[in-house]
């Protein structure tokens, strides 16, 4: 460290003279699996989906699919959407398109 409290360059050079290093993990947090159940009937507003997808020339690709919403939909609701085949990876899309009041 220099005078002023700042680390300088040599406070990351290795000291070999001590021997190799160990890690032991014993007891610590170091995550190394991960299991998730969620309860479905608990989910509110947000929604992530993850999953994998298959191109058109049978690769398999992870997906990730987040969606919110401002409110609670009910049964029954309509949405004006357009499907179409993207061109890129030939599958079938839905876009919503802005509506714009008329005057």
């Amino acid at each position: 460290m220099t005078n002023d409290g700042d680390i300088d360059k040599n406070s990351y050079l290795l000291d070999m003279s001590k021997g190799k290093a160990v890690y032991q993990f014993n007891d610590s947090t170091l995550i190394s699996s991960y299991n998730n159940a969620p309860k479905y009937n608990m989910i509110k507003n947000d929604f992530v989906i993850w999953g994998l997808r298959k191109t058109a020339d049978g690769q398999t690709l992870p997906i990730r699919y987040h969606l919110a919403i401002d409110k609670k939909p009910k049964a029954g609701n309509t949405y004006k959407c357009f499907a179409y085949e993207d061109p890129d990876d030939h599958l079938i899309k839905y876009h919503v398109p802005s509506q714009y009041p008329s005057f």
